[in-house]
């Protein structure tokens, strides 16, 4: 059969939606609250709490080594992937030992952020191969549609991931410390091992190797000669460096300040979910017709005034949280498929594990260091409140009004983004239009796999 045979094809993307599923459940079970309130009951400060937002971030940088790797591993690139990935979930059965007790209370938070630095580590060495693995098995003219229905199942997993697991911590918590927490990272850890039996199910497609493997001095001159690279490059850079800002204290703000529980806060994810659940194969269709770059652009516009709206947060009013849970489930959604979308296009079969090799890097560095930096200005200001424009503000909302005023002023660098189909924004709110609802008037189709059509 040939490697690119349509059955190998809805194969591999059907194996591929089941492996996300499982995914989504260790990243919702291991992230957020789940992640911030363990730090904090370990004895985390602001200061550490933006060490442990950015060490995903920071360790996006190993793949611009990764990239040299994944360009010559040829046909083991496959089981490198699904066995790293493997490791760094399973890597969260410590944290369990951790929450039960194991070790003396001085070395439980840093032995906790060593297994956050660690699976972090595997875990973006293994995106890696899987981005470029992506990028191999699904069919240019399909890939709009079918990472809007993959990210689709994803926010529905995420809905059910975070209210349940939200409930569950709480609920053992409260008959006893840490058991909670040992029972939602065993569940992570689990589902980390689902998603490896689901990829080794995955095709993948055979490429043809160069002759001879250019040296990865060369790839990386090609990638920073690109002017269309240096363009996307700077505007991610800015972009995550005003996100960063922020990162460290959402979860955090909604449990400390605002005294919400663990469900709550899930409930909180889950509406964003729903949201997206309805949205993203839209969204996908959108990107398909008009480009992704006017998606990214609308999107990105939308998500600069977040941040001011938990201005209007207090103990007392908490209705801006539910808003922005509304409000996070149309824009991120959109946003966060194009953004995928715009460096895997970019891609080239020669030095394209390079290429996004870098980019990664170049995200992560600014996102970062953003949160690290973020941090330590959050301890030095103390808790609050702190007068602001009028407003007595809690030091996250100082942090929240940062990062929307710094998230502004990145948007217009997304103007210089390269994109294959270059559509005017305008015309981008007309085909969502549409694409809203068609979706909303025949819901029932979001059950259907988009793999089912011959690629």
């Amino acid at each position: 059969m040939p490697p690119h045979a349509p059955s190998d094809v809805r194969r591999g993307l059907s194996a591929s939606t089941w492996e996300g599923a499982f995914a989504q459940v260790f990243i919702t079970l291991t992230g957020g609250v789940f992640l911030i309130d363990f730090a904090r009951h370990s004895g985390a400060d602001e200061a550490t709490l933006g060490v442990l937002a950015a060490i995903p971030f920071l360790a996006q940088v190993i793949q611009v080594v990764t990239g040299a790797v994944y360009e010559r591993a040829g046909p083991t690139r496959a089981s490198i992937t699904a066995w790293t990935l493997l490791l760094a979930r399973v890597a969260w059965v410590v944290p369990v030992a951790l929450a039960l007790g194991w070790g003396d209370r001085d070395v439980r938070l840093p032995a906790y952020l060593a297994v956050v630095l660690v699976s972090a580590l595997l875990a973006t060495a293994g995106a890696h191969g899987w981005t470029v693995w992506m990028g191999e098995l699904v069919p240019p003219r399909l890939r709009g549609r079918y990472f809007g229905f993959r990210q689709a199942v994803g926010a529905g997993v995420a809905l059910a991931a975070a209210w349940g697991g939200g409930h569950l911590l709480d609920g053992l918590e409260a008959r006893r410390e840490g058991t909670g927490f040992a029972a939602v990272y065993v569940i992570a850890a689990g589902a980390g091992v689902l998603a490896f039996l689901a990829m080794l199910r995955q095709h993948h497609p055979t490429t043809p190797a160069p002759a001879v493997h250019p040296p990865f001095a060369v790839l990386w001159r090609e990638v920073w000669v690109n002017r269309e690279h240096r363009r996307m490059f700077r505007f991610f850079f800015v972009w995550n460096m005003a996100l960063g800002v922020s990162v460290p204290f959402w979860a955090d703000y909604m449990r400390r300040e605002l005294h919400m529980n663990a469900w709550e806060i899930g409930l909180q994810s889950t509406i964003g979910g729903v949201v997206g659940l309805f949205l993203a194969p839209a969204w996908g269709r959108v990107v398909d017709r008009v480009g992704a770059r006017p998606v990214l652009i609308a999107n990105a516009a939308g998500i600069a005034g977040i941040p001011f709206l938990w201005l209007a947060c207090g103990p007392d009013r908490t209705w801006p949280v539910w808003i922005d849970s509304f409000v996070v489930g149309v824009l991120w959604t959109g946003f966060n498929l194009t953004a995928f979308n715009v460096p895997l296009s970019m891609a080239r079969a020669r030095g394209g594990a390079v290429f996004l090799g870098v980019f990664s890097a170049v995200t992560g560095l600014a996102m970062g260091l953003s949160s690290i930096a973020a941090g330590f200005v959050a301890r030095a200001l103390g808790p609050g409140p702190h007068r602001v424009l009028g407003l007595d503000l809690a030091v996250h909302q100082v942090m929240f009004l940062a990062s929307g005023l710094l998230r502004v002023l990145a948007v217009p660098w997304a103007l210089a983004l390269p994109d294959p189909k270059d559509n005017r924004v305008i015309f981008l709110f007309q085909v969502m239009g549409f694409a809203v609802r068609h979706r909303l008037n025949l819901g029932r189709q979001i059950l259907t796999a988009p793999w089912r059509r011959r690629p």
